[in-house]
């Protein structure tokens, strides 16, 4: 207990000197200066400081390792969770390219524009493997856009597991808010809707592919996650209405 009163006292020491240095003007440096004297008359001085074993020095380095490496997982994780806005952020002249694309209205074939989420996919009809690698697909049993019912986009979201793998069709679907705009061209007419909710669900759960009245849009994707059992067996669901 002693050594450890002793040692705190040599910190202050050392502080008061940096702030004295710092802040001579300051009338505490008086009481400090016959602090420290009391200190040498009895003999207690800053140098004998007691030696530290091996086994403190083993434990302080694998401390600090362990901390570095906790440092290194929380930016990790960080970077991780933000990456979809960073891309954004990035991204700001694409975006705009794509809002002046649906602006000027200089689009061909089945196509959905979602300037904000950076989607700009041909729509294909069918679902195959085949298909979501090279676009977004209609569920052909669901209602085309205009037809009155629950129309239903499924696409590909290949950016879950890592920095390597590149973004597909609907990878950015996290980032849309309720308001956002998505903009549908099919049949040589433009379809405007806007997102009313995101949620997730189990690929078993029978309202996945729901065909009740009702017009709206709904995009399906995988859930971005670094589980694999969450990846094959979530996906997030965008529904949006007719603006």
């Amino acid at each position: 207990m002693k050594a450890i009163r002793g040692r705190l006292a040599d910190i202050f020491l050392l502080l008061s000197f940096w702030i004295k240095k710092r802040f001579p003007e300051l009338s505490i440096w008086n009481t400090l200066d016959r602090f420290s004297q009391s200190r040498e008359d009895k003999g207690i001085t800053s140098d004998k400081k007691p030696q530290t074993s091996f086994w403190r020095k083993t434990l302080n380095v694998s401390f600090s390792i362990l901390g570095i490496i906790l440092i290194m997982t929380g930016l990790s994780l960080a970077i991780w969770i933000s990456r979809p806005y960073i891309t954004l952020l990035l991204s700001t002249s694409k975006i705009e390219a794509l809002e002046n694309k649906v602006r000027i209205g200089l689009v061909h074939g089945n196509r959905i524009i979602i300037p904000t989420a950076l989607v700009d996919a041909p729509i294909l009809e069918g679902v195959s493997k085949g298909q979501l690698s090279r676009g977004v697909c209609h569920i052909s049993q669901s209602p085309s856009p205009g037809e009155g019912g629950n129309c239903i986009i499924e696409g590909h979201n290949l950016a879950e597991f890592g920095w390597w793998r590149l973004q597909s069709f609907f990878s950015m679907l996290e980032v849309l808010d309720k308001g956002t705009p998505i903009y549908i061209f099919y049949n040589g007419k433009r379809y405007v809707y806007k997102v009313k909710e995101k949620t997730y669900k189990n690929i078993e759960d029978p309202t996945l592919y729901d065909l009740s009245h009702g017009e709206r849009l709904t995009l399906l994707t995988c859930v971005s996650t670094w589980s694999p059992t969450i990846y094959t067996n979530r996906r997030t669901v965008i529904v949006a209405y007719p603006q």
